[in-house]
């Protein structure tokens, strides 16, 4: 077996934010907020369906890199520790994405859920109202994500604890904000 060398002491870059990096994102966030309305109003079916479709797509890809990250962290392989922040990082997302649940479970009723309009008339679902209302899907979806992002979410906060303790050296980029994170992490 090979001979891993794991650094004693992990380097702090802290990258500066770009103003133009940040507008263009800005920017771009408005245009695809300006075409989902534009294509809701065309076409309500289509314009979910991409947003339904979206949102799993990442989603599926931030929680990934989390349970990637896990896995190696249970099997405690040394083999990934300079990629074990880029899987960490996918997190970032999570939170972003439990925000964009909520106009899916709030706005998409009959078209997406098709036994709402089955529990009037079909037998079989009718014994199953009390698991398929409405409140109780929204509620159940809301708990379960929010227990699964936050096992994930407070994981990366328990990866990253240790490594704060290698990183003694302060850069030049260092503001308040840098600090608060970093006394934060190493409490």
């Amino acid at each position: 077996m090979a001979n891993i060398d794991i650094p004693s002491e992990v380097p702090v870059r802290y990258l500066p934010r770009s103003r133009n990096a940040s507008t263009l994102i800005g920017a771009l966030f408005f245009v695809g907020l300006a075409a989902f309305v534009i294509r809701l109003r065309q076409d309500p079916d289509s314009a979910w369906i991409s947003y339904v479709s979206n949102w799993l797509y990442f989603t599926s890809i931030s929680i990934g890199g989390v349970l990637f990250a896990f896995v190696t962290w249970i099997t405690k392989a040394k083999w990934n520790w300079s990629m074990r922040r880029v899987s960490q990082s996918f997190a970032a997302f999570l939170p972003i994405s439990f925000v964009l649940l909520l106009p899916m479970l709030l706005f998409l009723r009959e078209d997406y859920f098709p036994w709402i309009e089955m529990m009037a008339g079909d037998p079989v679902v009718q014994k199953k109202s009390a698991y398929l209302n409405m409140p109780f899907l929204i509620v159940r979806n809301i708990l379960g994500l929010a227990a699964l992002f936050g096992v994930a979410l407070y994981f990366v906060y328990l990866a990253l604890r240790p490594d704060m303790g290698l990183t003694d050296q302060r850069t030049e980029a260092g503001g308040k904000s840098e600090e608060a994170w970093r006394a934060r992490l190493t409490r």
